[in-house]
């Protein structure tokens, strides 16, 4: 069976949450709230995938941020969303600009521009297949995984996942990748995940339970929770009724 990086990295997080999407096809309810994170998610995903963009237009061009927003986003967008984005793209610009006076703009134009964005990979006889944001030179080809929250909210789980798309792709290239990155939404540094043989074991092991559920098997729902993991998912309350 093929599992996806990110099946792995649910299973990592939380068993019962994989199969109440993957098996049950539960989905979280859509208040306010889960409609304007999403709409964030998204803004900050293409914020994200437009570094090369917005380092041209802030460094070259001399932009404002309002501008710069105008030409990226076509859709409209809640006041709130647009606020944000506005924000992050100010941020961006102000440490490109900073990295442009160290470097030169050209030296900094290809630090920031991705060798690929946006594509899937894997390999079948591997058994692992995953979606990669941002495809970096260096380290060599470093893949970039854009995720929600902020560098002091990462869990484990997501190490893993950005683990197990790096190995997806190395089956697919053939070549070895020493790191992986996690990227917030909107953000200018990403976090490195070195891929060690500990991570690589954990991918594994995630991945064969991962494969347990998606062909039926039921985890066991943890009798107390997990305050911190269990407050944020709006699936608390089906998790016991299965």
């Amino acid at each position: 069976m093929n599992v996806t990086a990110s099946d792995i990295g649910a299973y990592s997080f939380c068993p019962r949450t994989l199969y109440l999407r993957r098996v049950v096809g539960l989905s979280e309810p859509e208040g306010d709230r889960a409609i304007f994170e999403a709409e964030r998610r998204r803004a900050g995903r293409a914020i994200s995938l437009s570094h090369p963009f917005i380092m041209q237009h802030a460094v070259a061009f001399g932009k404002g941020p309002k501008r710069i927003i105008e030409e990226l986003f076509k859709r409209p967008m809640s006041q709130e969303v647009r606020d944000w984005s506005l924000s992050r793209i100010l941020t961006l610009c102000r440490e490109f600009s900073s990295m442009a006076d160290q470097l030169g703009e050209e030296e900094a134009m290809e630090m920031v521009s991705p060798i690929r964005t946006a594509f899937r990979t894997g390999s079948p006889s591997f058994g692992i297949s995953a979606a990669i944001d941002r495809l970096m030179p260096a380290p060599p080809n470093s893949p970039v995984l854009i995720r929600c929250g902020d560098f002091q909210s990462f869990w484990e789980n997501d190490a893993v996942q950005a683990a197990a798309a790096a190995m997806a792709l190395e089956a697919s290239i053939g070549y070895h990748i020493s790191h992986s990155f996690i990227e917030p939404v909107g953000a200018f540094m990403s976090h490195p995940v070195s891929l060690d043989a500990a991570l690589r074991e954990k991918v594994l092991i995630a991945r064969a339970g991962a494969e347990r559920i998606l062909a039926g098997e039921l985890p066991s729902a943890c009798p107390h929770g997990n305050p911190r993991k269990c407050a944020g998912c709006l699936l608390e309350d089906e998790c016991y009724l299965v």
